[in-house]
């Protein structure tokens, strides 16, 4: 027994830093996309248009940003490493397999709709003023709207420290309380780490979309719908931007829209202050 469980621990180690060794690949090809996007000011400039202009922050924030991906991933790295543990518990059978896959499936679907709720939040309440929220999340969005392409001047720990930041107390939350001993709440974990993953490249996907040239593999992605296209989110941006608020794939947006879900909370909460 115990030498099963100290080869389930090597394997679980080894998976492990194979994703660290990918997180570490997709770092240093972000740092390079970004001196590509940082092109894009003399793109306008050319064409006679106003360049975009970056959104300076605080040695405070960047520290805030930098070390909330680091703990983000290793939350990640330890979530990865207890799945894959149980991986051959739960994953032997057809039904097993099809379980994990419908969980990945609703869990990136989930982060989809939790991106929209959270963009529509900012986009149409509080202020930057707000205590707590203000500046670091209601602000971006602000700014994002008097200039859409300023997003894609943001290096990897600025685009994605605040996502990172906001889902870390979930994270602990379901690592703590929610074990790993039965079949449904290893499908929630498994379900739940398709999210939190789905929502940090979130950021990335939305800062893509506003690219008009991103790399090929980006473009692809986008057209066959698996990312959030450049065309699917100029919706959104048409003034008063009320609409496809959705920015992880954007699956969500007709379906939200044809519900009509955020003019009506819109308007619930105007009658109500009356």
């Amino acid at each position: 027994m115990l030498r099963q469980l100290d080869s389930s621990s090597i394997q679980s180690w080894k998976l492990g830093f194979s994703f660290l060794k990918i997180f570490l690949k997709l770092m240093r090809y972000f740092n390079f996309y970004r001196s590509t996007l940082e092109n894009i000011s003399g793109v306008r400039t050319e064409a006679g248009q106003q360049p975009p202009v970056k959104h300076q922050d605080s040695l405070v924030t960047k520290i805030i940003d930098t070390s909330s991906v680091i703990m983000f991933f290793a939350l990640i790295f330890f979530e990865i490493s207890v799945i894959s543990s149980y991986l051959g518990v739960y994953a032997h059978s057809f039904f097993g397999v099809l379980g994990l896959a419908v969980s990945g499936f609703l869990g990136y679907v989930s982060a989809d709709l939790i991106s929209g709720f959270v963009h529509f939040l900012c986009d149409n309440f509080g202020s930057a003023k707000t205590p707590i929220f203000g500046s670091r999340f209601i602000q971006p969005f602000r700014i994002h709207h008097s200039d859409p392409e300023e997003i894609t001047l943001h290096g990897f720990f600025h685009t994605n420290g605040n996502n990172c930041f906001a889902s870390m107390p979930a994270m602990l939350l379901v690592y703590i309380f929610v074990p790993y001993s039965s079949f449904p709440f290893f499908l929630f974990h498994f379900y739940f780490l398709a999210l939190v993953l789905g929502l940090f490249v979130t950021n990335e996907f939305h800062k893509w979309a506003h690219v008009k040239n991103p790399p090929n593999v980006v473009r692809k992605l986008q057209n066959i719908g698996l990312i959030l296209g450049r065309e699917h989110h100029q919706i959104h941006h048409v003034s008063p931007f009320e609409t496809y608020y959705c920015i992880t794939t954007g699956w969500l947006n007709p379906v939200l829209e044809k519900i009509g879900i955020f003019k009506w909370i819109v308007k619930v909460v105007k009658k109500n202050d009356k």
